[in-house]
């Protein structure tokens, strides 16, 4: 399944997955005009923060696979010897 990913515009952290031949109209938030991406959703397939299988049953069911995302980066300090 091909999909378009969008960037919510309300929350920074949130994508949502279009199949391609979908309009962001339909999303519950606005999302950036242009797909931030896209990608081929295969069943069984192993992503990382992504269920595919997740994905693919929530499109099929409501049309569309949200996705919230907190990846936090931490800055390291330096070992010294």
């Amino acid at each position: 399944m091909k999909v378009n990913i969008y960037k919510s515009l309300v929350n920074v952290d949130r994508y949502f997955f279009l199949p391609e031949d979908s309009f962001p109209s339909s999303l519950p938030e606005k999302v950036e005009d242009k797909p931030f991406k896209s990608i081929v959703l295969k069943e069984g397939e192993r992503r990382i923060a992504l269920s595919s299988d997740e994905a693919i049953k929530a499109i099929e069911s409501q049309g569309y696979f949200q996705l919230d995302s907190d990846i936090q980066i931490f800055e390291s300090q330096e070992l010294s010897d």
